[in-house]
């Protein structure tokens, strides 16, 4: 286990309580009852977290915290109290620690809070509420719709995004895979870390050695930056053969770092029969997936994407708003068009309408 909790609370009740809640994290706990015998088992072991009570007697949470920072001046300290005050409060944000847990501790909310201390340098978050995450998918055009299809897609949605896992995310250029990877990066565990995008097709064979990855498996720069976070990985498949080999090889050791989502355009079961993948990258993408049906097996969720995209003006870049009799015969249009390019050029369609018409 690579994380550690130091629980320090001078009641014995509390203290049995909340180390049972830490253990349910894959930590080591350890516990005190004081802050003298805090600061002995800091000592030895330097602990990832310190859970320490606010009020305590002789001393309180505060003493404590002040006292380790002088072991460890980055030492991060989370509060329990079941009142809190304006100077623990301001004592909180002036040496920028965890938000405070406040008593009675609800073991569940304990674990969500203690995850996102545990791992806040690498841009934890707290999941959303399922709320919340239904009104985030509504601001993406990909995912709009009541179709079967689109239903089935956030259902998956709702599952990847609590993920630390790598996975594949499968559909045809065009259909937002991009958004839709962002999207479940902001929503995830790490939702405030850095977030890349690489389209290998067009890495140049230099660039991938600067980049991504080189043959001898040193890391390149697009790597190094998104250490902590997430990088999408677009058509994999292009890459030439011994990068391929190179980047599975060097696999286990980046998903230690970093969440990977691959995206491709074809099937993965299609581009490996085609000979396009190496055999051991196949094994690593093919794990957990998520397939986004293209707009022609879907054209009931069209309506939905244009009305959407006609009330954004400044997002989609659009010359103008058109008005309600415009929209719907946009609608009638669009719905029976095959596009070829889905979403995006959907949204392009809507844009040449608004010049076409007000140019007429």
């Amino acid at each position: 286990m690579s994380n550690s909790i130091l629980v320090v609370d001078d009641s014995p009740v509390d203290l049995e309580f909340i180390s049972l809640a830490c253990e349910s994290l894959d930590c080591e706990v350890d516990v005190a009852s004081t802050v003298e015998e805090a600061l002995q088992k800091y000592r030895d072991k330097q602990h990832t977290l310190i859970l320490t009570d606010y009020q305590m007697a002789p001393h309180n949470g505060i003493d404590l915290a002040l006292r380790l920072r002088e072991i460890n001046p980055n030492a991060e300290c989370v509060f329990m109290t079941g009142r809190s005050d304006s100077t623990l409060a301001n004592f909180v944000i002036e040496h920028d620690l965890p938000m405070i847990v406040n008593k009675p501790i609800r073991p569940a909310n304990l674990r969500d809070r203690l995850r996102v201390a545990l791992h806040r340098r690498r841009g934890a978050t707290s999941a959303p509420s399922s709320v919340a995450l239904t009104n985030r998918m509504d601001e993406c055009v990909a995912l709009l719709g009541e179709s079967p299809h689109i239903s089935n897609v956030r259902k998956r949605i709702r599952e990847l995004v609590k993920s630390h896992l790598p996975f594949l995310i499968e559909g045809s250029p065009g259909i937002g895979k991009p958004q839709i990877a962002e999207l479940i990066h902001q929503n995830g565990p790490f939702g405030q870390s850095n977030y890349k995008l690489c389209d290998c097709a067009v890495l140049k064979e230099h660039g991938l050695e600067c980049q991504l990855i080189a043959q001898d498996g040193t890391w390149g720069k697009l790597l190094d930056d998104a250490r902590d976070g997430t990088v999408a990985l677009s058509n994999v498949d292009a890459l030439p053969t011994a990068n391929q080999a190179q980047l599975a090889k060097a696999f286990p050791e980046i998903i230690k770092e970093i969440h990977v989502i691959c995206l491709l355009d074809k099937p993965l079961d299609e581009i490996m029969d085609d000979g396009e993948l190496d055999d051991m990258l196949y094994f690593q993408l093919s794990l957990e997936s998520l397939h986004i049906p293209d707009l022609s097996e879907r054209p009931v969720d069209v309506e939905e994407m244009v009305r959407f995209v006609t009330s954004k003006t400044d997002r989609f870049g659009l010359d103008r708003e058109p008005q309600p009799i415009e929209v719907d015969a946009l609608v009638a249009n669009l719905r029976k068009a095959y596009l070829e390019r889905n979403v995006d050029e959907l949204v392009e369609r809507v844009r040449a309408y608004c010049v076409e018409q007000k140019t007429a």
